[in-house]
């Protein structure tokens, strides 16, 4: 069942960018399948999409899951994240996987020069004490935080 809801989300999803309207699409890029982001969480998570979507361009995706069920997170976060539409020049998908908290941040080509290897895992360190108490979706808003702060700050590398 997990599974066809997947799915579904995967085809809904698509089917939303395909449409071009990114404003009707943020409240739907966050794709809580392990059920830890609270409405507050989302809530805060939007107004930070929104805020980078409209100030910077990049846009965000957040997806929670149980389990990895046996694949490792970066092979299922990149099955998930081309499933969800992933855009490979603008996007950034947070990953995140409650049993083993395993996260994980794919980003598109021209955010990687900016969002590189050392600062995603920089941004999942500093979201892992929260992670570790399970307060995934506290981690998570204050990862979107910092990396909006990030994309804010350095507005003019993503211009070029």
């Amino acid at each position: 069942m997990r599974a066809l809801h997947f799915v579904f989300g995967c085809a809904l999803f698509a089917g939303m960018i395909a449409c071009g309207n990114s404003e009707a699409t943020i409240e739907n890029r966050i794709f809580d399948e392990a059920h830890v982001i609270s409405d507050v969480q989302k809530d805060s998570l939007i107004n930070a999409i929104r805020l980078v979507e409209a100030k910077i361009g990049p846009r965000i995706a957040i997806m929670t899951v149980e389990s990895l069920n046996g694949e490792k997170v970066e092979a299922l976060s990149a099955k998930a994240a081309k499933a969800h539409g992933f855009d490979t020049s603008m996007d950034v998908f947070f990953f995140v996987a409650t049993t083993g908290h395993a996260a994980h941040i794919i980003t598109g080509s021209k955010v990687e020069k900016l969002l590189d290897d050392p600062l995603r895992v920089h941004l999942i360190w500093d979201m892992a004490p929260k992670f570790n108490k399970q307060k995934y979706g506290s981690g998570l808003v204050d990862g979107v935080e910092k990396l909006t702060a990030v994309f804010i700050v350095n507005k003019d590398v993503l211009a070029k």
